[in-house]
């Protein structure tokens, strides 16, 4: 079975679900490689948004404030029209603020 391969339960007892599979890679990887997860799917998922984090440090000290923030893209959103289902892909993991 392929990944593009699926099957459709008429009478499925579950019509919501979540499936989360993190892994830890053995290299780099960079955002366009989380990209390619779309093309093998993009006939179920045809709509691609980027998916952003937004990280800010706010410092507070008598007479003293110091902000700083970071904005970037982490991964894609690929959405479906007509199910409304979610394919989702994000380098969370791979990302540590110190």
């Amino acid at each position: 079975m392929k990944l593009t391969d699926y099957e459709i339960f008429p009478n499925a007892p579950i019509t919501e679900a979540v499936l989360n599979i993190k892994v830890q890679p053995s290299g780099a990887v960079a955002l366009s490689d989380l990209r390619e997860f779309h093309a093998p799917i993009k006939a179920r998922f045809p709509d691609e948004s980027e998916k952003r984090v937004f990280h800010a440090n706010i410092k507070l000290e008598k007479n003293v404030t110091s902000t700083g923030g970071e904005n970037r893209a982490i991964g894609y959103l690929f959405r479906s029209q007509q199910d409304k289902k979610l394919y989702n892909t994000d380098s969370m993991v791979l990302h540590s603020t110190s």
